[in-house]
């Protein structure tokens, strides 16, 4: 299996032959973001699989907040959100794919299948698991979702 950074390697020099200046900018501007990462102070670190990973997910979080913040932005900005969705659609080839309800419900099942009595307050601790068991592949408001429904609601004294 061929590494993120060979990956990117081989579609920024494809981006560039072919002249297409929105792949090579979006690839540019994510490898500067993990340089900003491994050079910041107290990264301890391996430039691996795991941290460009991690660095997309944020990127696309902010270019997502961005999208949100620009809906007013007239012509001007629904130019720059088109673009924004563009990078987004283009940087989630590079993310692993995440579960749709139907699997989220499944490992969560699955998961309070082994732990009888499970007490609705450690919904938290059961989301860790969730998130630890696959990486990268839940999305944590859909699984809270689930979870609130599968579990009996918190008793107040």
């Amino acid at each position: 299996m061929t590494s993120l950074a060979a990956r990117l390697d081989a579609d920024l020099k494809d981006g560039m032959r072919r002249r297409d200046r929105d792949r090579v900018a979006c690839i540019r501007q994510l490898r500067s973001k993990v340089q900003e990462t491994v050079n910041s102070k107290g990264f301890a670190g391996a430039e691996d699989d795991a941290l460009y990973e991690k660095t997309i997910a944020a990127y696309t979080k902010q270019l997502k907040g961005g999208i949100e913040q620009l809906v007013g932005g007239g012509e001007q900005g629904a130019a720059l959100r088109a673009q924004y969705a563009a990078e987004i659609e283009y940087l989630s080839t590079y993310l692993p794919q995440q579960l749709d309800a139907t699997a989220t419900r499944q490992a969560l099942q699955a998961i309070l299948a082994a732990q009888p009595n499970v007490d609705p307050k450690q919904s938290g601790r059961l989301l860790g698991q969730l998130m630890k068991t696959n990486p990268g592949q839940i999305d944590p408001r859909i699984a809270r979702q689930i979870l609130a429904e599968l579990l009996p609601p918190v008793s107040q004294p």
